[in-house]
């Protein structure tokens, strides 16, 4: 017998409740000669529960597993749902130079069970990148910086997933550690 016909119907029976804050604030003040900005960009997240189509909660917010160790729900597709995470920056404008230095914090998270059943962490980790600009030019601006200043390394990460790489969380983490980038932006 041949199939004539395929009826396929979808529907959402998962659901997830989510609550949180995103942050944001400046300040800007004479310096010197110049002026000193100061930005915060953050999240913090209280609440994210997913429900499966099965009936399972998941409670996702600081970890990729469950008390017992296995994934959370979708802890193979999105990562973890970080419980704190901001880009402070500090930039000192003089002229037509600026400078800018930006610490990019993220919380420390639950990573799952190591071989004999302890509860695994990932610790905060504080990235800083610097970068440099000139706007001396009209309609051109020039930038030199450097992302992951210090070259911080990861916590070591053993994914309780089927992500594919081990050592460092693919999500969280950068793999080319210190990277030093030179652009130009030129408007006609």
């Amino acid at each position: 017998n041949d199939v004539d016909t395929v009826t396929t119907v979808t529907s959402n029976l998962g659901n997830a409740k989510v609550k949180g804050v995103d942050l944001f604030a400046t300040y800007r003040q004479n310096l010197g000669p110049g002026r000193l900005d100061v930005r915060l960009d953050g999240t913090y997240m209280s609440r994210f529960q997913q429900l499966s189509a099965g009936g399972v909660l998941s409670q996702k917010v600081g970890t990729i597993v469950e008390a017992d160790g296995t994934p959370v729900l979708g802890a193979d597709e999105g990562g973890v749902i970080l419980r704190w995470k901001h880009a402070l920056s500090f930039t000192y404008t003089m002229g037509a130079w600026s400078g800018t230095l930006t610490q990019n914090f993220s919380k420390g998270y639950r990573a799952g069970n190591d071989l004999n059943d302890n509860p695994t962490f990932i610790g905060d980790q504080s990235l800083f990148d610097l970068n440099i600009g000139y706007r001396g030019i009209k309609n051109l601006t020039l930038g030199l910086g450097v992302k992951n200043l210090a070259n911080t390394q990861p916590d070591t990460f053993v994914p309780a997933s089927n992500q594919f790489q081990s050592g460092y969380d693919i999500t969280q983490y950068d793999p080319r550690g210190r990277v030093v980038y030179a652009n130009a932006t030129y408007k006609f």
